[in-house]
């Protein structure tokens, strides 16, 4: 009676340096498919910007390279969230357990259109707003940068209020496959222990995803002149553009190892289960 008691009393409280500390330990455990759900993202993006594929010079009102620009735009947000899932997937393997690329792939394969509508409300005002400003956007420099600012801390805004209710969305739907509306109720239930707290690391792991292009993308341009004197000035852009979306894929994919173990802690803190039974339930 005595320890039920001091069970109860106990509170529930979310701890974020262990979370950051267990996913620095899975991230090792699991890199080769995490780097390579990555890669295959990053090397798009990459192989796009080198080859002017579906390229579209924005406020041009050309239709039919906007609907290609607008066509791969959509593509590429699709496998971006296939990758989000994979990540998550194999974070979520227990230790020991090395099921590989593939049936992370397949995991998120599964879950893409059970989250689809999801995906859309949480994605859709920014890919709305991306392709009106390509499309329409005009007139001095400082009014468009003001305007993209302003656009652009409000859509910031908007997705940390989706992360702060279903930033477990994810896990959820690929270790309790419910409905849609249970599993965002899930996901709010769960973090209901530890919302600002979870929501910190995000704020923290949008920071840290942001220093290369703030600070070291100078750093980078300046090596790649004193490297490469005789090249033309856009290859220290494509070096340093490729660097540093290399880098934030990285700390996605470290975020999104932090949603796996966040999940687990959550339900550890609400429900006791340990980790091995969430390996089980999840294979």
């Amino acid at each position: 009676m005595t320890a039920t008691a001091t069970i109860e009393a106990t509170p529930l409280r979310f701890d974020a340096g262990r979370a950051v500390g267990n996913s620095l330990g899975v991230f090792r455990r699991q890199w080769r498919t995490i780097v390579l759900a990555s890669l295959v993202v990053w090397a798009i993006a990459v192989a796009q910007n080198l080859t002017g594929f579906a390229q579209y010079r924005h406020g041009s009102h050309d239709l039919r390279r906007f609907a290609a620009y607008w066509g791969f735009a959509l593509g590429f947000v699709a496998v971006g969230w296939l990758r989000d899932a994979a990540i998550v997937s194999a974070s979520l393997e227990a230790p020991g357990e090395r099921r590989g690329f593939a049936p992370a792939i397949s995991s998120a394969l599964r879950i893409f259109l059970p989250l689809l509508p999801y995906r859309l409300v949480a994605s859709g005002p920014a890919l709305l707003w991306n392709g009106w400003a390509a499309w329409a956007l005009s007139g001095g420099v400082a009014h468009v940068v003001g305007l993209e600012l302003a656009v652009g801390s409000a859509l910031w805004l908007y997705d940390l209020g989706c992360i702060s209710l279903f930033g477990l969305v994810i896990p959820v739907a690929l270790v309790e496959q419910s409905g849609l509306v249970a599993m965002l109720r899930r996901s709010a239930t769960l973090l209901a222990p530890g919302r600002w707290r979870f929501l910190a690391l995000a704020i923290l792991m949008d920071v840290v995803g942001a220093l290369p292009a703030a600070f070291g993308g100078g750093v980078l341009a300046f090596l790649a002149v004193r490297l490469l004197a005789r090249s033309d000035p856009a290859t220290y852009l494509r070096i340093e553009t490729a660097a540093v979306a290399f880098f934030a894929s990285l700390v996605t994919a470290f975020w999104l190892t932090i949603v796996a173990v966040s999940y687990r802690e959550f339900r550890r803190l609400r429900e006791g289960a340990p980790h091995d039974q969430l390996a089980a339930i999840f294979a």
